[in-house]
């Protein structure tokens, strides 16, 4: 019987969803699920950095908005420092 290269017998992860290489060595997302009226196990892949992107953008977004409210927190700050300076001396203005 001639092997058909479309079919590769690999050996069953334990874990539902893993990171592996696909056939051109990319970093991908790997999970499977049974079918079991045909006794098949169905494979699907993701590159990694697809995968991962929605949280990676929400990272810039939650840092850009920290980073956003650190410089108005600090200009607000400077804001009422010279305003309190000022109406604590008088004689000065």
């Amino acid at each position: 019987m001639k092997a058909d290269p479309h079919f590769v017998l690999v050996d069953v992860p334990t874990e539902p969803a893993q990171i592996g290489k696909d056939l051109l060595g990319r970093d991908v997302l790997t999970a499977y699920a049974p079918v079991a009226q045909l006794g098949w196990l169905v494979f699907a892949e993701l590159p990694v950095d697809e995968a991962n992107g929605p949280l990676y953008q929400a990272l810039e977004r939650s840092g850009a908005l920290l980073l956003a409210g650190l410089v108005l927190a600090f200009l607000a700050a400077l804001f009422v420092a010279r305003r309190a300076g000022r109406s604590a001396n008088p004689a000065a203005c």
